[in-house]
């Protein structure tokens, strides 16, 4: 895969310090959320190729790049999923051991040489199943990668709905889907 230019996703340090009441366990996260940072740019500028950092609540679609990054947990990687379009995506876990990083391929140790094989095309990326949804017949903007929720202001109601898979539709009512 030709590699030019990479967008690094992270979630910014200060907020992970001032937040940081799920790693309660581990009082080095920021500490160790930062150092994967510069590790992660430290490897993408080491193989020549550009690259720019964006928090993850300033990511919006239309970035010119040819895979992104994320450094976090499943979280970032989400969110950062929900722009990517066709961009390509590796999730770094900058936390392992403390943050769940179900779709990231990455962390600290291993992040240059899996760079290398994604540039080589050793390592491919795998296309994965998104969720589209509508809204009285209006499609939602992004597309899920993980799950959606729809549900009333109060949880606890019931909500009616149509469920539609290819030419299949089922009525439903639940307090949620």
């Amino acid at each position: 895969m030709k590699l030019n230019r990479v967008i690094i996703v992270f979630k910014n340090p200060g907020r992970v310090e001032r937040e940081n009441t799920r790693f309660e366990g581990s009082p080095d996260f920021p500490v160790e959320h930062k150092k994967t940072i510069d590790a992660v740019r430290r490897a993408v500028e080491e193989m020549g190729l550009a690259c720019d950092l964006i928090e993850r609540e300033c990511m919006h679609a239309g970035l010119p790049a040819d895979l992104i990054a994320t450094v976090g947990g499943d979280g970032t990687f989400l969110i950062a999923s929900q722009f990517a379009g066709e961009i390509p995506m590796l999730g770094i876990n900058s936390m392992p051991g403390y943050s769940i990083g179900f779709f990231c391929r990455a962390d600290i140790d291993n992040v240059h040489d899996v760079l290398k094989e994604i540039a080589s095309g050793k390592l491919a990326p795998k296309k994965l199943q998104r969720i589209e949804a509508s809204i009285d017949g209006v499609p939602v903007k992004n597309l899920a990668l993980n799950d959606i929720l729809f549900a009333r202001n109060s949880p606890a109601e019931m909500s009616r709905y149509v469920i539609k898979v290819g030419g299949e539709s089922e009525h439903q009512r639940s307090s949620g889907i």
